[in-house]
């Protein structure tokens, strides 16, 4: 089944913006995201799920491999690893914020 996308005009006639939506692999490190959808194969699409990784949750970009290599996400707590080719299924949208952004308090963030 297609999801289809939300209209560009709120309740009362407004236009609003669309969330802009990329890959997670595009994210820098310390942003930010909620996950949007995953596109990937039916059976890579359900590991995913397993791990966590379902649409609306929130998600940190840790560190990212070089050479095209694994990157580490934040998610509720616990630290995941996905593959890069696997990170690029991955569609999140957001903000963008960092860690410290949302810090306000100056208090450390891990």
């Amino acid at each position: 089944m297609t999801e289809l996308a939300a209209p560009n005009f709120s309740l009362d006639g407004r236009m609003r913006p669309r969330p802009a939506v990329s890959a997670l692999a595009s994210l820098q490190v310390g942003q930010s995201a909620a996950i949007a959808a995953l596109v990937a194969p039916p059976e890579l699409t359900l590991q995913m799920m397993e791990m966590g990784l379902v649409k609306g949750r929130s998600i940190t970009l840790l560190r990212k491999a070089p050479f095209g290599g694994p990157v580490a996400i934040e998610l509720d707590g616990s630290i995941l690893s996905l593959r890069r080719d696997e990170a690029e299924l991955v569609l999140v949208s957001g903000d963008g914020s960092t860690a410290s952004d949302s810090d306000q308090d100056g208090s450390q963030t891990r």
